[in-house]
């Protein structure tokens, strides 16, 4: 017989983005966060419930059922469930009967929508999900895509971040091997993050380079716990295009990815970007998923990762160190070093 699977009790605390709005409709979604089975449903109010993916009556999953105004009906017998997991109705009962009892609840958890996207989870301080440098910024333009990663987190953040596979494994779609510019790589490491900020690499040689930026200022790369990477970058007088990714554990080595792009713009405008980046962000992705999966696959055949870092590597020890201890109070630091990238 297999393991149950964990319960929302265990889940470390954070918030935990799993879809877009829009793919949250008049059906249930099945999703899985952290090994457990959810069931993601919007009722007819709008409000968004989550709770584990089994009615505790004959064990059929929810995420198969219907939406009864705000509830959740079990498409076996009907029990219905708010997003409280509380049993609300039980047909066949008598008048008056009380369906709710405490062997007929579900483990939930709260969530939230924000910029396009449903999160699950709560923090434990109160905080609210991450949000890019151009979230309600007046005139910006944003858009959500969603996408999976295979990989354990470091190397799938680490992939995302990573300035110096861009010349290979996107060569001519970001940079180019024979375009090499001296840069300033100035690191800053936060109690929960850390961010490279490259200084003087100018526009990059790509075709979206080209095709999106101005001329470059300054960029950025930032880890965020507990599984955000964020590109950003500036020209000398604005940001004028973010990407921030969401990475959220489903299963053992597999990650949901959802991902903001912001760009300045009115609508108009946003959306002839969006029309430009999209097929070269899903070709950007397919490249990664793929130098990604080789990467796990080798791996696993080899026992563990076995790495050799340069000091190219800037941001993987910082990484490493946030995923093992957490956050840390009072290790803020920042230095610099110089870079062909």
């Amino acid at each position: 017989m297999t393991e149950p699977p964990p319960s929302v009790a265990q889940w470390p605390a954070g918030w935990w983005a799993v879809c877009r709005s829009r793919d949250l409709r008049r059906k249930p979604l099945a999703i899985t966060v952290h090994g457990t089975p959810m069931a993601l449903f919007r009722g007819e109010s709008g409000h968004v419930g989550a709770v584990e993916d089994r009615c505790p009556h004959r064990m059929v999953p929810l995420s198969a059922g219907r939406i009864r105004g705000d509830t959740l009906a079990c498409p076996y017998h009907g029990w219905r469930y708010d997003a409280g997991g509380c049993c609300t109705a039980i047909p066949g009962f008598a008048e008056g009967e009380q369906p709710d009892r405490p062997a007929r609840r579900l483990p939930a958890v709260e969530t939230r929508e924000q910029d396009g996207l449903v999160w699950v989870g709560a923090s434990a301080d109160g905080a609210l999900p991450y949000r890019g440098p151009l979230a309600d910024r007046p005139g910006c333009h944003s858009f959500a895509w969603r996408t999976q990663a295979w990989g354990r987190l470091a190397d799938v953040a680490e992939n995302f971040l990573d300035g110096f596979h861009t010349h290979f494994v996107h060569a001519g779609l970001i940079r180019t091997e024979s375009a090499r510019r001296r840069v300033t790589a100035r690191v800053r490491r936060q109690s929960d993050r850390v961010e490279t900020e490259y200084l003087g690499e100018g526009k990059q040689s790509g075709v979206i380079s080209r095709l999106l930026e101005r001329d470059r200022a300054t960029s950025f790369g930032r880890f965020i716990l507990p599984g955000v990477a964020e590109l950003e970058y500036r020209s000398p007088r604005r940001t004028e295009l973010t990407i921030t990714a969401y990475f959220t554990p489903a299963e053992a080595g597999a990650f949901t990815v959802n991902a903001v792009i912001a760009t300045p713009g009115g609508p108009l405008l946003g959306r002839l970007k969006q029309a430009v980046i999209t097929p070269l962000f899903r070709l950007a992705l397919r490249q990664d998923a793929d130098i990604v999966r080789l990467q796990t696959d080798t791996i696993a055949r080899w026992g563990g990762p076995r790495f050799v870092s340069t000091r190219l590597d800037v941001m993987r020890p910082h990484m490493e160190r946030l995923l093992s201890d957490g956050p840390v109070a009072g290790l803020d630091s920042c230095h610099e070093s110089e870079l062909w990238l």
